[in-house]
């Protein structure tokens, strides 16, 4: 007698484990393939959501200033689409519109500026934003970056000035903002005051 007829069972249960944790790793491995999902999945919806745009998309940026006594507070909203780029100054916390500048814009200007953005990373690595900003920076300026498509945010992103408080974005920040400044002509002289 061979000394795997003492235990008949034993064999037959070792091969099916082994077979099983062999298709579990096959069938994860072709989902994978599949669907695309190596990593990079959420980050390419991300920047097909940013450069697939359509007329609802827009960027907008919000440029904070120092947190001081309301008549002397100002803060500035810059929003560009594929129909519209506008700028506009506010004052106070109440944010009483002081000033505004708006021009048309057009789907290949659109295109080429959020091909621009998508260059320099402005969505890369991606955090969902869940931070609170209020009081962030009260010495510096706090940035704020929107992506918006459909009425839904695809990307909230924001830095300060205050190198202690950087938020969630990995872009260079003077590169973003100079970009989008970039989209309003004579732009210099609406934020001088801020």
């Amino acid at each position: 007698m061979s000394r795997y007829s003492k235990r008949p069972g034993v064999m037959p249960i070792i091969l099916t484990v082994a077979g099983l944790a062999i298709l579990v790793v096959l069938v994860v491995f072709v989902v994978r393939l599949l669907t695309g999902n190596d990593g990079t999945q959420i980050q390419n919806n991300y920047r097909d959501l940013l450069v697939n745009f359509n007329d609802t998309s827009k960027i907008t940026m919000t440029v904070r200033g120092s947190i001081v006594g309301d008549e002397a507070y100002r803060q500035y909203e810059v929003e560009i689409s594929p129909k519209q780029r506008l700028i506009s100054l506010f004052q106070g916390y109440q944010l009483k519109e002081l000033t505004s500048k708006s021009v048309i814009n057009n789907n290949k200007a659109y295109e080429q500026f959020v091909y621009a953005l998508d260059n320099y990373g402005f969505l890369d690595n991606v955090i969902v934003n869940t931070d609170d900003v209020r009081g962030v920076c009260p010495t510096g300026k706090l940035y704020i970056f929107n992506a918006m498509r459909d009425g839904d945010s695809i990307g909230n992103l924001w830095t300060t000035s205050c190198s202690s408080q950087k938020g969630n974005l990995k872009s260079k920040l003077s590169s973003i903002k100079d970009l989008i400044l970039m989209q309003i002509p004579e732009y210099k002289s609406i934020i001088s005051s801020l």
